[in-house]
């Protein structure tokens, strides 16, 4: 029997929830090959994305009820146990229900000795610590982020560090961005009214539209059409910052996948109606193909864009005539501490030994991409992380590399209230701009600084 024979949906999280942890990705899953039934799909994803959230406090509880701790080959029982602990904790289902099913999982795993462990303590916390909410506090109080990056966290954030950590503990919400190469705003607006879907605006990005209620993409009017594409608001903010007019002629979109940035700078240029060529650039081949996947489903695949597979390090090899840009986006490749709310996974794969290995590239990158910079052009650094490591301390970094170089330069301000775009997690720094994530705040968090190069 196959697993999506098998309708036992906490076994069926518990086999997904086992691979995230073991080193997959939660953006590799595909929940619908998991069940038979679309319906079945929300609740497999709640409980995968809820354990992988709250893990640590999860696990905290599970100590305390078990006598012993479980062995490492019974990670499929502590996993089971998880997974009917959060249920009750986070999603009110009924008590006798949850407990029944966990218990019945364990069969699935062919672990039938676990039954009665599984039952008694789903008993013990539904009696002992549900109905007891003060019991619950010290375990309420655990930050569910591995003890390295809570405290770079409250290291780099101490005002915010609650609210990051909150934030990064919630769902973050779902945040498209109108294609208007295929319908206006205002009669995507109307789409969305006709279909009894609530939505709110973004002060100053016109294109953002946050939908009100979780709803799977492809049950959102418009998603055969091309109409939106899904994409946070400060990634949209990216290229607001890029600000791209008519003269610039040669735009590059470095470490591009899975281009939603390249495909809303392509956008853009539709709209200027001019003849700017746009090279977007990522060294995985299957990321390339999500690029291309994504504009072709955009309506947005034209002539004025060319897509490579390769290393931005090779970026003179790969350009011919010695050919320079006037703008280039290097969102660069970080720990994407910012996106922990989306990516909850995140705060399982990282470790601390990866910040300074991301340093090494993302100042070689930055460094490589100068150098096919025209004079007057400018060069807009990002990252969705939160971490001065990879933001300020980069910078800092390339400034002093420039001028060792007496390579002449400007740093271009950011205005925070442009186009009436104010936020109070959007935080000023000495080198550019961050985004503080919010718990059900608009934006991820985000960095962004641009710089300009002078004759």
């Amino acid at each position: 029997m196959t697993s999506k024979n098998i309708d036992n949906l906490r076994y069926l999280s518990a086999k997904i929830i086992i691979k995230i942890l073991n080193g997959s990705s939660l953006r590799d899953i595909d929940f619908s090959k998991e069940t038979n039934s679309h319906k079945n799909i929300n609740l497999i994803k709640a409980l995968t994305y809820g354990v992988i959230r709250h893990y640590w406090e999860l696990d905290a509880i599970s100590q305390k009820l078990l006598s012993k701790k479980l062995k490492n080959k019974d990670q499929d029982v502590h996993i089971l146990l998880l997974t009917g602990l959060f249920e009750l904790l986070y999603l009110n289902s009924k008590s006798f229900a949850v407990i029944n099913e966990t218990v019945e999982a364990c069969k699935h795993f062919k672990k039938p000795w676990a039954k009665n462990l599984i039952n008694a303590c789903l008993r013990t916390f539904s009696r002992t610590y549900l109905d007891n909410p003060d019991k619950l506090e010290n375990f309420k109080n655990n930050s569910n982020h591995p003890e390295w990056l809570s405290n770079l966290i409250e290291n780099n954030w101490p005002k915010f560090y609650e609210q990051i950590i909150k934030a990064n503990n919630n769902k973050a919400p779902l945040t498209l961005r109108i294609n208007t190469v295929n319908i206006t705003k205002e009669n995507y607006l109307n789409l969305l009214q006709e279909n009894d879907i609530d939505y709110n605006l973004i002060s100053g990005l016109d294109d953002a539209v946050i939908i009100s209620k979780p709803i799977n993409h492809d049950l959102i009017p418009g998603w055969d059409q091309g109409y939106f594409y899904i994409q946070d608001a400060a990634s949209q903010l990216a290229i607001k910052f890029l600000n791209i007019n008519n003269k610039d002629i040669n735009i590059l979109d470095a470490c591009a996948a899975p281009g939603g940035k390249t495909s809303y700078i392509m956008q853009i240029l539709h709209s200027l109606n001019n003849n700017s060529q746009l090279i977007s650039i990522d060294n995985s081949q299957s990321r390339i193909n999500k690029i291309t996947e994504n504009l072709e489903h955009l309506k947005l695949l034209n002539n004025n864009i060319k897509i490579i597979c390769d290393d931005v390090n090779n970026i003179e090899k790969l350009v011919h005539n010695n050919l320079k840009f006037n703008k280039i986006l290097l969102d660069a490749p970080c720990s994407a501490t910012g996106v922990i709310r989306r990516h909850p996974d995140i705060k399982h794969h990282r470790v601390i030994e990866d910040i300074e290995k991301l340093n090494i590239i993302q100042l070689n990158l930055i460094k490589k991409l100068w150098d096919v910079l025209n004079n007057d052009g400018e060069l807009l650094y990002c990252t969705c992380s939160i971490l001065d490591e990879e933001n300020e301390e980069i910078i800092k970094n390339f400034i002093n590399y420039l001028k060792d170089k007496d390579y002449k330069f400007e740093i271009i301000n950011l205005d925070i209230n442009q186009d009436n775009l104010e936020n109070k997690n959007l935080i000023k720094r000495t080198y550019g701009l961050s985004f503080i994530p919010e718990a059900m705040g608009a934006f991820d968090g985000f960095y962004y600084c641009k710089i300009k190069k002078l004759n």
